[in-house]
């Protein structure tokens, strides 16, 4: 493996297990695999993109390998190579299962960064509140521990905006105005 890259021989089975298989070169990058025959023919050229690959199985009795697409981007569709020996099949596995982990590592730092854009988002919009308001919901929390929970539960963990969670509470805050009012 140079520098993101994996060059091997490989008998690429269209049929499945039982299918001799054609014999060439399978090519992968961190982007995509690329399987070139010997005989160069054009409906056993592969030019398959990584991130349409759900996940990789392999047989602990033969040095096959099998990629699995997503059916949401096809129809379910392997791809099993065979190799000629384990070595060979466990570095392109090993190269497989770091480049599944590094996209799958990109798509949730990629979602949590729309959640939390998103969050940002509807808490600017949410509502203008007065100092006085965010210093009573702020001594709500302090000294309800319970109520702290269920804040973090809900508003941080982005279930509910902070409008929604404090407009089920309006009697809590309505009971602290009357007693600071009283003092």
């Amino acid at each position: 493996m140079a520098g993101g890259q994996v060059v091997m021989r490989a008998r690429y089975k269209n049929n499945g297990v039982k299918d001799p298989g054609v014999q060439g070169v399978l090519t992968m990058t961190e982007d995509k695999l690329d399987f070139l025959p010997d005989d160069r023919k054009p409906s056993a050229r592969l030019n398959v993109g990584f991130r349409s690959i759900e996940r990789q199985r392999f047989s602990q009795k033969q040095a096959l390998l099998m990629l699995i697409q997503e059916p949401t981007t096809g129809s379910g569709k392997s791809y099993t190579f065979e190799f000629n020996k384990f070595a060979e099949r466990d570095i392109c596995q090993d190269f497989v299962g770091k480049v599944l982990g590094k996209i799958q590592a990109m798509e949730s730092s990629a979602l949590d960064a729309k959640v939390d854009s998103e969050n940002s988002a509807t808490t600017l919009h949410d509502e203008q509140l007065s100092p006085e308001e965010m210093e009573l919901r702020m001594k709500l929390l302090a000294e309800n521990s319970e109520l702290q929970k269920l804040h973090k539960q809900f508003v941080i963990g982005g279930v509910l905006r902070q409008a929604e969670f404090w407009a089920t509470r309006k009697k809590l805050l309505a009971v602290d105005v009357n007693k600071m009012s009283k003092q």
